[in-house]
């Protein structure tokens, strides 16, 4: 997804947020919720940093685009350093 000019990836804690948020939005076919583990997260995100510029946690729908997802986005590289700090 694409948000001030630079690409970001949603997150979500829960599955069926992750399904309420496509099913609402109705992003299309190429988007589908996939269960990875906190270390395939990071795996992802670091092959990804180039592209992905920043991570949006838990969106609701029809907060895209919108000031909201600024509160609840991270920088790439700040979100995979958390991550990683917090398992250790």
């Amino acid at each position: 997804m694409t948000h001030g000019g630079s690409e970001m990836l949603p997150v979500f804690s829960f599955r069926e947020e992750a399904e309420m948020y496509l099913r609402i939005e109705a992003l299309g076919g190429d988007w589908q919720v996939r269960e990875i583990s906190a270390g395939d997260l990071v795996s992802l995100l670091h092959e990804k940093c180039a592209i992905v510029r920043s991570v949006a946690l838990d969106l609701l729908p029809g907060t895209w685009g919108d000031k909201v997802v600024e509160l609840v986005a991270l920088d790439c590289e700040r979100f995979v350093s958390r991550v990683v700090r917090g398992r250790a």
